[in-house]
């Protein structure tokens, strides 16, 4: 892991809400949905035109992300989520990234890492049958990686003091990145805090 510089709870969210909104659920259809209601612009929020400094920006996207994934709310995947966390940027490779965990109690990614959580185990156990439906979300990332395509960070959260890195954001994208091998360094969010045991995903 190369520690690449401090960063901010704002970045980390333009980060979250960029791959969130592709995602192969219908998350897409609900942000869409929020941004349209409140009259915003996506290539302004999230696109090419986002700014991860320019506070009226920010204040959007992090209403966005609670609306619609409990970011500051303390509800849906932020439940128990500690207010004080602390964020900063790295780069892994991808035999790193297999020694990230899935977050908890999600039971699709428990199941195809045999219980472990990590996301080199379930590497192993893509192509069983039951796994179908994450093996083509992942073979799918994995085809656009191998052509060069770059995706936003991942992001996890490390309890301060320990090694241990659940995923937040970027299941599909982690798991694509440990199956191919690439690229060879892919940037990470990681939000710390003595707290983050509490995170009940944690």
């Amino acid at each position: 892991m190369v520690e690449v510089r401090p960063a901010t709870a704002d970045e980390m969210i333009l980060a979250f809400l960029q791959a969130d909104i592709e995602s192969p659920s219908d998350r897409g259809k609900f942000y869409a949905a929020s941004i349209a209601r409140i009259g915003a612009d996506k290539a302004t929020l999230i696109g090419i035109h986002a700014d991860p400094i320019n506070p009226h920006q920010n204040n959007i996207r992090r209403c966005l992300l609670g609306e619609n994934r409990g970011y500051g709310w303390g509800r849906y995947l932020f439940v128990d989520f500690p207010d004080d966390t602390i964020w900063r940027l790295v780069t892994v490779t991808p035999t790193e990234v297999k020694g990230f965990k899935y977050a908890n109690r999600l039971e699709n990614w428990a199941r195809i890492s045999c219980g472990t959580r990590l996301v080199g185990d379930a590497v192993k156990n893509l192509d069983q049958e039951q796994n179908a439906p994450i093996n083509g979300n992942v073979v799918g990332i994995a085809t656009r990686v191998r052509g060069g395509e770059q995706f936003p960070a991942l992001i996890a959260a490390q309890l301060t003091g320990t090694d241990e890195l659940v995923l937040i954001e970027g299941h599909n994208r982690a798991t694509a990145y440990a199956f191919t091998g690439l690229p060879d360094r892919i940037q990470v969010f990681i939000g710390s805090s003595s707290q983050m045991g509490g995170w009940l995903f944690f």
